[in-house]
């Protein structure tokens, strides 16, 4: 980890943990995913799915940090992706590739560019 007054650099980044956090706007829902998405977590990601689905917009997972998902992460977002349009944005190799396995990438869009989140 970097010391204090030197600024972290890739390396010094613990991607050992994932978080989720859910932005809310009018007319659709960013789900923003880091990290590792297991199952170590789980409830957390459980909860912030049921969020989204409860404000009933489209749905925006953004990846774009994401170093590794399991299947029990990608089972969460397929849920969310058969109650509501979702749309994944720039998701990394891993992530296509256990979308891929699992069928996911055929039941969301997959975006390569991460559009604008109104304020």
């Amino acid at each position: 980890m970097a010391t204090s007054g030197t600024t972290p650099t890739e390396g010094d980044i613990d991607n050992s943990f994932g978080s989720v956090a859910v932005l809310f706007s009018p007319h659709r829902t960013r789900l923003v995913l880091s990290g590792e998405v297991d199952d170590s977590f789980g409830q957390e990601l459980a909860d912030a799915v049921s969020e989204c689905a409860t404000a009933g917009v489209p749905v925006e997972v953004d990846a774009r940090t994401v170093a590794f998902i399991d299947s029990a992460g990608a089972a969460h977002l397929a849920r969310l992706a058969q109650a509501l349009p979702v749309r994944v944005i720039q998701p990394p190799d891993v992530m296509q590739f256990v979308m891929s396995v699992s069928g996911l990438d055929r039941s969301v869009e997959i975006l390569d560019h991460c559009p604008d989140f109104p304020a």
